[in-house]
């Protein structure tokens, strides 16, 4: 009868690591996944507006005040000129 409990103890103990383990992972899954799409949108608007400011330093350096002003109200405007100038 006592091996039968330990059997018993030892399925039970092996299941419960088992779930352990998989609710674990997934916390720690997510956790990465958060983690992870935190650090790439710093990283994409910091490079969005390095580009805008280098953009808007060229237009300045070329004279083009108007195209500044276009640039900060207008995002379409904006983005083609990023691709003209090579900065996306």
């Amino acid at each position: 009868m006592c091996n039968l409990s330990e059997g018993i103890e030892r399925r039970g103990e092996l299941r419960g690591r088992k779930l352990g383990e998989e609710v674990g992972e997934k916390r720690g899954e997510l956790r990465g996944r958060k983690i992870g799409e935190k650090i790439g949108q710093e990283r994409g608007e910091k490079t969005g507006r390095k580009a805008l400011s280098v953009l808007l330093q060229k237009l300045m350096q070329e004279g083009r005040k108007e195209d500044v002003d276009r640039v900060l109200q207008d995002d379409e405007y904006q983005e083609q000129l990023l691709l003209e100038y090579h900065l996306k």
